[in-house]
């Protein structure tokens, strides 16, 4: 059997850690690439419910190119704010050049809506099912990471809070009731 490179990597770090530890950080180890790997279906679960609704609601209103609209929509909600942004310049773009200001202004409006809907209650509960996020915790990471690390920040905000919640359980919490209990 080949091994993968995360698979080397991990027999090289628990080779660095004592023995009777090794069972726990191969643990955590699990627990972090499953809450990774539930961020990315849920990431694709996101784009698809996003790229679905904003088909139909292109089409609802008759734009031209919903469908290619709509799965642009659900591509770039991968990139939180920014991409939204991208989006629904690219819509209004268009349909105002097909068909006219009022059509645009209409078609910036419905998709304004639909997206502000998916980034302030869907994707927060999506990621809250799939990494057991609260939604508060979704959002003020994508703000922190983001007013930290900019673009960058806000793309990988939601998985590092997934990852930092991980450690904080494993790690932090139990030295802080092993050194509270003394």
């Amino acid at each position: 059997m080949i091994e993968g490179a995360s698979d080397a990597l991990r027999v090289f770090v628990l080779s660095l850690i004592r023995p009777n530890a090794r069972n726990a950080a191969n643990a955590l180890f699990e627990e972090l690439g499953d809450k990774l790997g539930r961020y990315v279906s849920g990431s694709l679960a996101n784009g698809a419910i996003v790229a679905l609704a904003s088909m139909v609601l292109l089409s609802w209103i008759g734009a031209p190119y919903a469908i290619v609209l709509g799965l642009l929509q659900g591509l770039l909600v991968a990139v939180p704010y920014l991409g939204t942004l991208v989006a629904v310049l690219m819509v209004g773009g268009v349909v105002l050049a097909a068909q006219g200001w009022i059509r645009a202004a209409e078609a910036v409006a419905l998709i304004s809506v639909m997206e502000g809907l998916e980034g302030s209650f869907i994707s927060p509960l999506i990621f809250k099912k799939q990494l057991d996020v609260e939604p508060l915790a979704t959002i003020l990471a994508t703000a922190i990471g983001g007013a930290l690390f900019g673009l960058n920040g806000v793309v990988l905000a939601v998985p590092a809070a997934a990852v930092l919640q991980s450690l904080t359980m494993r790690l932090l919490v139990p030295a802080v009731r092993t050194f509270s209990n003394q």
